[in-house]
C-alpha cells in the first residue's frame, strides 16, 4: 500500500460510497466491453489527495454508465477494474483482510488503519464489529460471533480475552509435552490418553472446526467420569436463514457433580426469582432454563441465527432466543446479564466468560 494513503480520507470515502452503493443492488452482469467503455471516456484511477479529482473521476465513469445502460454488476466490475495503484491497493486489502497469522492487536491496527477510508462502506459501530468479526480466526470468531457485540472496544476486548486464554493454554500443554507429564493433569505417572482426570478447560481446535472436553452430567449410579462432547455449527457471522453458530456449553455439570474447583454453585436473583445458578468459566456464554418463570413483562428476542448445542448427556437442541441486559442479582446488587435460553434443566441459570469477562470478576 502506498506509504501517502493515511491523507486520503475524503477521497477513499467518496470511493467506498460509490462502490457500497453498486455492491448494494448487484444483479448478474451482461456482456460488457471493457475496450469500449475507455474510449467513451472511463480512465483509470490510481488514487489522489485532492477530492475534486475523485469527484470529477465518479462523475466521468458514471456518464458512461448511463450511457452503455450498464447493470450494476456491470458497473461494479468496470469501475473496480479502472483502479490502479495505491487506490486498487487500498480496495483489494481491505475486502481481502484477515487475520491470519498476526495476533489480534495487529489485525485490529490495520482494520483501523484501512477501515479510515470506508466510510461508506462501514455503517455504524454495529457493521464495524461485524466486519471485524468475519476477518478473525475461526475459532475465536466462533466465540465472539454468538455474543453480537455492538460496541467495537468490548469487541477487542472479548476477543483478546480469547486469545490469551489459548496461548496460555498452548504454552502449558507444551510445556508438559516437554516434560514428559501428562498434557491433561500434568501428572508424570501416565500419558494423557490413560488420564483418569480429563481437563474440562484443556481443548484443540483448527480453523473452521472447534471440539472443546468437557465436564458432563455423572452417569447414574456409575461413577463414570466426565467424557467430552461437542457443540456443532457453522460461523455466527453467517446470518443468512437456517444457519447455526457454535456455541461452547462444555462444562456443564449435574448438581450432584460439583467438585471441579473450577466452577462455584449457588442461589442467587434474577427478576425477584431465586434461582440455582452455576458460575463456569469453562462456559463460554450465559443461559437460563426455559422453564423459569418469567415475569409476564420480560420476552426473549430473536438471534440472527441459530445455536445448536448438545446437552451434556448427548442430546441437541437448537437455540435462538436470548433475553438481553436481565437484572441478575448478587448481594443486592445488580449485575445485568445476556442469557442464552436453555432446554436443559440442571441449573435454573449457568454464567459463563461472556459475564465473568463483562463484570471483571475471578471464581475462585
Amino acid at each position: 500500500m502506498g506509504h501517502n494513503t493515511p491523507s486520503m480520507t475524503p477521497p477513499f470515502q467518496q470511493m467506498a460510497e460509490f462502490f457500497r452503493q453498486l455492491a448494494g443492488t448487484m444483479s448478474e452482469p451482461s456482456g460488457m466491453n471493457f475496450e469500449k467503455m475507455r474510449k467513451m471516456g472511463g480512465v483509470e484511477f490510481e488514487g489522489t489527495t485532492d477530492p475534486m479529482v475523485v469527484e470529477q473521476w465518479l462523475e466521468r465513469v458514471e456518464r458512461v454508465f448511463e450511457q452503455q445502460e450498464c447493470t450494476n454488476a456491470a458497473k461494479f466490475k468496470y469501475a473496480n477494474s479502472l483502479l490502479q495503484k495505491d487506490a486498487y491497493d487500498w480496495w483489494k486489502e481491505f475486502l481481502n483482510l484477515r487475520q491470519g497469522s498476526i495476533s489480534i492487536a495487529e489485525y485490529q491496527q490495520n482494520f483501523l488503519r484501512l477501515s479510515r477510508y470506508a466510510g461508506g462502506i462501514i455503517d455504524g459501530e454495529r457493521d464495524k464489529c461485524r466486519r471485524f468479526e468475519e476477518g478473525l480466526n475461526g475459532y475465536i470468531r466462533k466465540s465472539v460471533a454468538i455474543l453480537q457485540l455492538e460496541y467495537f472496544s468490548k469487541l477487542i476486548s472479548v476477543a483478546l480475552t480469547w486469545e490469551r486464554i489459548d496461548k496460555e493454554e498452548a504454552s502449558r500443554r507444551e510445556n508438559r509435552r516437554a516434560s514428559g507429564a501428562c498434557l491433561n493433569c500434568g501428572s508424570m505417572d501416565q500419558k494423557v490418553k490413560d488420564c483418569p482426570n480429563p481437563n474440562p478447560l484443556s481443548y484443540t481446535h483448527t480453523e473452521g472446526s472447534v471440539q472443546k472436553p468437557v465436564t458432563t452430567h455423572s452417569q447414574a449410579n456409575s461413577g463414570a467420569r466426565p467424557q467430552n462432547m461437542q457443540a456443532a455449527g457453522s460461523s455466527g457471522a453467517n446470518k443468512a436463514s437456517g444457519s447455526r453458530a457454535n456455541a461452547r456449553v462444555y462444562a456443564m455439570r449435574q448438581k450432584n457433580d460439583q467438585d471441579g474447583s473450577d466452577v462455584v454453585v449457588g442461589k442467587f436473583h434474577l427478576f425477584g426469582i431465586s434461582v440455582v445458578t452455576l458460575f463456569d468459566p469453562g462456559s463460554s456464554h450465559s443461559y437460563v432454563c426455559s422453564s423459569l418463570a418469567f415475569p409476564d413483562n420480560v420476552k426473549s428476542a430473536r438471534l440472527d441465527f441459530d445455536v445448536l448445542v448438545t446437552s451434556p448427556l448427548g442430546h441437541q437442541d437448537v437455540v435462538n432466543r436470548i433475553y438481553r441486559d436481565c437484572p441478575f442479582m448478587i448481594q443486592n446488587l445488580v449485575f445485568p446479564a445476556d442469557l442464552l435460553e436453555m432446554p436443559f434443566q440442571d441449573y435454573d441459570v449457568i454464567v459463563g466468560m461472556d459475564w465473568l469477562h463483562k463484570h471483571h470478576a475471578l471464581v475462585n
